[in-house]
């Protein structure tokens, strides 16, 4: 569910995220990446690494069992308390980033939750969590972390199991590489919410204010009945987006090349339109002339006049 996400100036000025150790920070803003459409993250700190810091192998899950705890105590992360009924198992656990929505612009029709597809459930566990935040505004209870050493057994264990994930990964190529039919293909870059927003994104930056995700899902359609008309049967998602891109590129050039031209239906409409401005031309040019006449009579007026 990671999503492009929106940080403000103001972020770099607020008293409360300088007293955060630097690579905190980074987790935090990480941690907007792979919010819920709620701003609640899984209170589980090994998924956490894996998705923020993929790369830092020498990077412990205890750390960030840490940053955690400080972002609970600076009252920038909430725990939210189920309580285990049928939507969800007590055992599971999440936070809120309390000021989530206050910041982040967020598409609507797209809400989903880590918590449940209730929505009104969602929003009913998490206001709860608020208010209890706001009555208690010292510090949230919630379990500290020792290394013990069933503790550190446990991060071994789990830092093993990443290694030989990552080992399965470099065997069998990643699925966006592999061709796929053209149906398969659409459906899984329709899916890709990310990529989509990156797109539109790109696309505004480039010119194209007016392109909407609405737009690009009309486009990204035409693209594959384009690609299935010229013989096209099986095609990889990672080709298939990068060509999309280029596709797109050249269609809204050529859309905005077309419609910044005037369309002349008729072709003595042509002829008087071009007539019409010889005639213009003409009479500036005379115009010109006749004012440069003048000026030349009044000179030499002038001159005689003062002799």
């Amino acid at each position: 569910m990671a999503r492009i996400r929106t940080i403000k100036p103001e972020f770099w000025e607020d008293e409360d995220i300088g007293k955060l150790p630097i690579p905190c920070r980074l987790f935090f803003i990480g941690c907007w990446n792979f919010a819920d459409d709620y701003g609640v993250i899984k209170a589980n700190a090994a998924l956490l690494k894996s998705q923020i810091f993929p790369y830092d192998e020498n990077l412990r899950v205890s750390e960030i069992k840490k940053w955690i705890g400080a972002l609970v105590d600076a009252r920038m992360l909430i725990p939210i308390i189920l309580d285990g009924d049928k939507k969800r198992p007590a055992e599971e656990s999440y936070y809120i980033i309390r000021t989530f929505r206050s910041h982040q612009v967020l598409d609507k029709r797209y809400d989903k939750s880590y918590i449940s597809k209730d929505k009104e459930y969602v929003k009913m566990l998490i206001n709860k969590a608020l208010e209890n935040d706001d009555v208690n505004t010292t510090s949230t209870p919630r379990q500290h972390y020792v290394n013990t050493t069933k503790e550190k057994e446990k991060e071994e264990e789990e830092e093993k199991k990443e290694i030989s994930l990552s080992r399965d990964k470099e065997k069998f190529p990643p699925s966006e590489v592999v061709d796929k039919t053209l149906s398969e293909c659409y459906d899984e870059l329709s899916g890709d919410r990310s990529w989509i927003e990156i797109v539109t994104m790109n696309t505004r930056n480039s010119g194209h204010k007016d392109f909407t995700i609405d737009m690009f899902e009309m486009c990204l359609k035409r693209f594959f009945e384009k690609l299935q008309n010229e013989g096209e049967v099986r095609k990889s998602p990672k080709d298939a987006k990068s060509h999309f891109a280029r596709w797109l590129n050249i269609e809204l050039n050529k859309k905005a090349n077309y419609e910044s031209k005037p369309i002349i239906h008729n072709i003595y409409e042509q002829k008087r339109i071009d007539s019409e401005r010889r005639k213009s031309r003409l009479m500036a040019e005379f115009a010109e002339a006749d004012a440069k006449f003048l000026a030349e009579q009044e000179a030499k007026r002038k001159a005689v006049g003062s002799t």
